[in-house]
């Protein structure tokens, strides 16, 4: 099994702010709904929230599975985050699914206490598909669920099917189809005039960041460059 180890000392104090420790014990407590989605504009922190939900619950139980599905171009950065905060990881494709069958005779297929983090495009090929569904996985993480449609969201409908948590996480104000019955959801949006920083002054009044345009001519070659 291959797994990013990065070099190095690990973050292992995560500061969070008041909006994600409250997302992260609601998602940890036994007693909430099946499902959570969140509704969470850019930037507002929900990425390591993600990795520290995780982080958390491997502390709590050291045999969970934990299954997190991303775009293909964002599970590179999860890999990265998640090594950062020393939680074990693994990256699926379809040279891992192969080497982890061949070891399937002795073990069980999917690894527990480590977070398997795999696109969803590769989620909803058939093999995969159903072999993740077949397993009951202490939590299910879905980014940037809004993106579901047709065959990626039946792949995620059948593979948290089972889940005891699923983590559904979509950009604010972005309509999203629903996977799960409606009974067994919780909603949380976060929205960056409403959550507040450790001091508890609303993040929107924090200063913005400045931006500074320079005019500048290319050159002879940079122009044919920018041509071909």
């Amino acid at each position: 099994m291959s797994e990013i180890d990065a070099d190095g000392p690990k973050n292992l104090d995560m500061k969070l702010l008041p909006h994600q420790t409250k997302f992260i014990e609601l998602c940890l407590n036994p007693l909430s709904s099946q499902v959570i989605e969140l509704d969470a504009g850019v930037g507002s922190g929900r990425t390591m929230a993600f990795v520290e939900l995780s982080r958390r619950l491997l502390q709590e139980r050291p045999e969970a599975r934990i299954l997190l599905m991303t775009p293909a171009p964002l599970c590179e950065q999860f890999m990265h985050l998640l090594s950062h905060a020393n939680v074990r990881s693994l990256l699926l494709d379809r040279y891992q699914y192969r080497e982890m069958l061949d070891r399937a005779a002795k073990d069980d297929l999917w690894p527990r206490g480590i977070v398997v983090v795999v696109s969803v495009n590769f989620a909803k090929v058939p093999d995969i598909r159903d072999s993740l569904a077949a397993t009951r996985r202490d939590l299910v993480i879905v980014d940037e669920a809004h993106l579901l449609r047709a065959s990626r969201a039946e792949a995620v409908r059948l593979i948290g099917k089972s889940a005891e948590r699923i983590v559904l996480a979509s950009i604010a104000d972005i309509e999203m189809v629903e996977l799960f019955a409606a009974k067994d959801i919780t909603r949380i949006a976060w929205r960056r005039d409403q959550i507040v920083d450790h001091d508890g002054m609303p993040l929107a009044m924090a200063p913005m960041p400045l931006f500074h345009e320079v005019d500048f001519c290319m050159s002879t070659a940079e122009l044919s460059l920018s041509a071909t």
